[in-house]
């Protein structure tokens, strides 16, 4: 147990503490009169008493005290004071008994505020004592509750760290499954896509789910052949296939039988009786776009996976061109004939039947390249080599006129319509200055639609020029032919005049003649552009020829047989021109050695600048 001064010094008391201790003090100090002396004042009684047996009875109500005090008299003696002697003192021995308990009485109330105080601080110190122990529990409860929050801590830790974990598990698990999922998805696209491609019935490429399934077989096969290294993947990616070449053999089948029965109907109504121009122009394209708005989602459907698969479906598109084709030139043939013999090619004028028959044929290209590509956007090089079928029936008209053709002039003519119309692109009847009506006459009867004004690569435009290179390329042929005929009777095997000779005669009339219109060098000649030009009149007739030669071919041949005729005419020319000038030289006359080189230096000079 520890001593006031130790407890003091542990525990500083606050200023209040002690003021109320200086009030204790203060009031300790001032010593109060003895008890009996407050009770004498009162009750009278003949011997003092002692007021500890007041204070005994005040305090023994509340504990027992522990150190002895004045004696308690006996009951009998209420009513006395308590100092006072029972019975009568009649010795010295009793006077010193009740003397030494007088001084007792003195001694105790004098002492009255000590004990009084020391019972204070006795129970304060006990109070003080049971809140140390209150205090002490309170601080093991609370060191036991902070062990048990942290052992509960530690555990909610690691329950939450294994709930993380469950998470992660369970996320991982759900991310694991929806990836199978995911890839199983298109392992078992395959059972609906058969079940879809085996149901009974012609028109199963209609049904909206038909496409839709062929998409779906698309992309699965596209994700198995990059995951090959899934279990039984190569023999899914072989039953995929099956099923895609069994979509595209659905699609080749309706297009097939739809466009023969088609075809069916219409030579069947054409057979039936007489029809007109307008009426089998309608039945020829209208009633075929018509099918073609139907059949064309299902044919780009199959285009595009050809590209993928040329192998597999390739076979399948050439099926299709080659219906398409065999029908149309079924149809059309008769027509195109008749059409050819109505030209009346055998007494027709050559140029107006070159352009009368390109203008047919120039509509006819067009509106079977229209109806084309309401079908197809693929096949460039068959539809152009269907297109030039239909143009050999023209061709083998035209071509017997042209090899037997004499005259140059419409040679010339036959190559100028033939180059504008694939040059400009424009209809062959507007060189000739037909009317605006005969130009929509003309028109495609096949007009595009708005999804057909999307660019598709290579079938933008029909070119014309493929398919009259042919007739173009006959042209031209006759007339470097009939060139070089001229160039080896005119030219190389000229035989001069005595007027052809007239050097230097013909120069000084020259000065004269520059004003005369041009005139025909020989009227009896099969070429009637051939006219002398107030320049040329001078010149040497083979001089001249060679000129006329040169400018006519250059419009209508290739630079490379220009080229050939033309060295060849000037190297023809030269000669002639050596033997002109002997001649010259060989006339009787002074000056006919200086002549004679005079012409040939000047006629040289004119072969230069051509």
């Amino acid at each position: 147990m520890i001593n006031l001064d130790a407890w003091e010094s542990s525990i500083p008391l606050q200023e209040k503490q002690l003021q109320s201790i200086a009030v204790w003090k203060q009031q300790g100090e001032q010593k109060p009169l003895p008890l009996k002396f407050e009770e004498d004042q009162n009750i009278p009684i003949s011997r003092p008493g002692t007021p500890l047996r007041v204070l005994k009875q005040r305090e023994g109500s509340l504990r027992p005290s522990s150190r002895p005090g004045t004696p308690i008299l006996n009951q009998s003696t209420r009513g006395r004071h308590p100092l006072h002697p029972v019975h009568p003192i009649h010795t010295p021995q009793q006077f010193h008994d009740w003397f030494a308990l007088i001084e007792r009485s003195i001694q105790h109330s004098q002492e009255a505020h000590f004990r009084s105080h020391l019972s204070q601080l006795t129970d304060q110190l006990d109070k003080c004592t049971e809140l140390t122990n209150k205090l002490n529990h309170v601080d093991d409860e609370v060191v036991r509750m902070l062990s048990a929050w942290k052992s509960i801590e530690d555990g909610g830790r690691s329950l939450q760290e294994a709930s993380e974990q469950l998470v992660d598990e369970k996320n991982r698990l759900i991310e694991v499954t929806d990836a199978i999922s995911a890839r199983l998805a298109y392992f078992q696209e395959l059972e609906r896509a058969t079940r879809m491609l085996n149901h009974p019935g012609d028109d199963l490429v209609l049904q909206p789910d038909f496409l839709i399934t062929v998409e779906r077989v698309d992309i699965c096969l596209e994700y198995l052949q990059n995951h090959r290294d899934f279990h039984e993947a190569d023999i899914y990616i072989l039953r995929f296939q099956q099923c895609l070449i069994r979509a595209m053999s659905l699609i080749k089948i309706f297009f097939t039988a739809s466009f023969r029965n088609l075809s069916a109907e219409v030579e069947r109504q054409f057979g039936e009786k007489i029809i007109s121009t307008i009426s089998a122009t309608h039945l020829l394209y209208p009633k075929f776009a018509t099918l073609a708005m139907q059949m064309a989602p299902l044919l780009a459907e199959l285009e595009r996976r050809v590209v993928a698969y040329p192998t597999d479906l390739g076979s399948l598109l050439e099926e299709c061109h080659t219906t398409y084709f065999t029908v149309r030139k079924s149809l059309l043939t008769p027509h195109v004939i008749n059409e050819v013999k109505g030209f009346d090619p055998a007494h027709g004028d050559l140029v107006d039947l070159t352009r009368a028959g390109c203008g047919y044929l120039r509509q006819l290209c067009e509106s079977e390249f229209t109806l084309y590509r309401r079908f197809f956007s693929s096949g460039e090089e068959h539809l152009y080599r269907y297109l030039e079928t239909l143009c050999d029936f023209l061709y083998d008209d035209l071509r017997p006129h042209i090899l037997h053709e004499q005259r140059i002039s419409v040679l010339c003519e036959v190559c100028t319509v033939l180059q504008a119309l694939m040059v400009l692109g424009s209809d062959v009847s507007n060189l000739d200055g037909d009317s605006d009506e005969d130009e929509e006459d003309r028109a495609s009867v096949v007009p595009e639609t708005p999804q057909e004004m999307k660019e598709t690569p290579g079938m933008q435009k029909l070119q014309i020029g493929v398919l009259l290179q042919m007739i173009l390329q006959d042209a031209q042929t006759r007339l470097v032919f009939k060139t070089q005929a001229i160039v080896q009777s005119d030219i190389r095997l000229h035989v001069p005049t005595e007027g052809d000779l007239r050097y230097p005669e013909k120069l000084m009339e020259h000065q004269g003649a520059q004003e005369q219109p041009p005139l025909d060098i020989n009227p009896d000649s099969d070429d009637d552009q051939e006219r002398i030009r107030p320049n040329q009149s001078s010149w040497y007739p083979s001089v001249r020829k060679a000129a006329w030669i040169m400018t006519v071919l250059r419009e209508f041949v290739k630079p490379e047989i220009f080229r050939d005729i033309a060295r060849e005419a000037v190297s023809f020319c030269r000669e002639s021109l050596e033997v002109a000038s002997q001649r010259i030289a060989a006339k009787d006359g002074p000056d006919s050695a200086v002549d004679a080189k005079l012409f040939l230096i000047y006629h040289l000079l004119v072969l230069k600048e051509l």
